[in-house]
Protein backbone atom coordinates (compact mmCIF):
# COMPACT_ATOMS: atom_id res chain seq x y z
CA UNK A 1 0.00 0.00 0.00
CA UNK A 2 2.72 2.68 0.39
CA UNK A 3 4.54 1.43 -2.04
CA UNK A 4 1.44 2.51 -4.19
CA UNK A 5 1.19 5.90 -2.65
CA UNK A 6 4.68 6.44 -3.17
CA UNK A 7 5.00 5.39 -6.39
CA UNK A 8 1.99 7.46 -7.67
CA UNK A 9 3.78 10.62 -6.29
CA UNK A 10 7.07 9.77 -8.11
CA UNK A 11 5.00 9.63 -11.22
CA UNK A 12 3.02 13.22 -10.06
CA UNK A 13 5.97 15.06 -9.38
CA UNK A 14 8.08 13.96 -12.11
CA UNK A 15 10.89 12.92 -9.43
CA UNK A 16 12.68 9.36 -9.04
CA UNK A 17 13.47 8.76 -5.27
CA UNK A 18 17.08 7.01 -5.21
CA UNK A 19 17.64 6.35 -1.80
CA UNK A 20 17.21 3.29 -0.10
CA UNK A 21 15.56 4.40 2.93
CA UNK A 22 14.92 7.38 4.92
CA UNK A 23 16.79 5.82 7.96
CA UNK A 24 20.25 4.85 5.92
CA UNK A 25 19.96 8.47 4.05
CA UNK A 26 19.63 9.88 7.39
CA UNK A 27 22.87 8.15 8.29
CA UNK A 28 25.44 8.78 5.32
CA UNK A 29 24.33 12.42 5.55
CA UNK A 30 25.15 12.82 8.93
CA UNK A 31 28.70 10.27 8.09
CA UNK A 32 29.13 12.99 5.51
CA UNK A 33 28.60 16.21 8.00
CA UNK A 34 31.01 14.50 10.00
CA UNK A 35 33.67 14.50 7.49
CA UNK A 36 33.05 18.11 6.12
CA UNK A 37 33.37 18.97 10.12
CA UNK A 38 36.45 17.06 10.65
CA UNK A 39 38.03 18.28 7.72
CA UNK A 40 37.24 22.29 8.57
CA UNK A 41 40.00 22.11 11.50
CA UNK A 42 40.22 26.32 11.22
CA UNK A 43 36.57 26.51 12.52
CA UNK A 44 35.48 26.80 15.86
CA UNK A 45 34.47 23.16 16.67
CA UNK A 46 31.51 24.36 19.07
CA UNK A 47 30.28 26.28 15.87
CA UNK A 48 28.03 23.27 15.54
CA UNK A 49 25.96 23.46 18.88
CA UNK A 50 24.85 27.42 17.97
CA UNK A 51 25.58 30.76 18.71
CA UNK A 52 24.73 30.24 22.95
CA UNK A 53 27.73 27.61 23.33
CA UNK A 54 30.19 29.77 21.28
CA UNK A 55 29.50 33.05 23.57
CA UNK A 56 29.92 30.75 26.49
CA UNK A 57 33.25 29.80 25.79
CA UNK A 58 34.30 33.15 24.11
CA UNK A 59 33.40 34.73 27.43
CA UNK A 60 35.02 32.12 29.46
CA UNK A 61 38.20 32.93 27.62
CA UNK A 62 37.52 36.62 28.35
CA UNK A 63 37.09 36.19 32.08
CA UNK A 64 40.02 34.00 32.57
CA UNK A 65 42.41 36.28 30.57
CA UNK A 66 41.09 39.16 32.99
CA UNK A 67 41.62 37.17 36.11
CA UNK A 68 45.16 36.10 34.99
CA UNK A 69 46.24 39.79 34.07
CA UNK A 70 44.40 41.03 37.96
CA UNK A 71 46.25 38.46 39.65
CA UNK A 72 49.71 39.91 38.04
CA UNK A 73 49.04 42.97 38.67
CA UNK A 74 47.90 42.57 42.61
CA UNK A 75 50.75 39.93 43.07
CA UNK A 76 53.42 42.66 44.42
CA UNK A 77 50.63 44.99 46.41
CA UNK A 78 50.20 41.18 48.29
CA UNK A 79 53.59 40.85 48.47
CA UNK A 80 54.08 43.76 50.20
CA UNK A 81 51.14 43.82 52.53
CA UNK A 82 51.76 39.92 53.44
CA UNK A 83 55.63 40.70 54.43
CA UNK A 84 54.77 44.04 56.33
CA UNK A 85 56.56 46.04 54.46
CA UNK A 86 53.51 48.60 53.07
CA UNK A 87 53.28 51.28 55.47
CA UNK A 88 57.57 51.41 56.12
CA UNK A 89 57.88 54.38 53.64
CA UNK A 90 55.28 56.57 55.47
Amino acid sequence: MEDQVLDELEKESNVRYQGTDFYTDAKVTHKQRMRELQHDEDEDPYEVFGYGITAYFKMLEILIKLFIGMVILMAPITFLYYHGYAFDHL
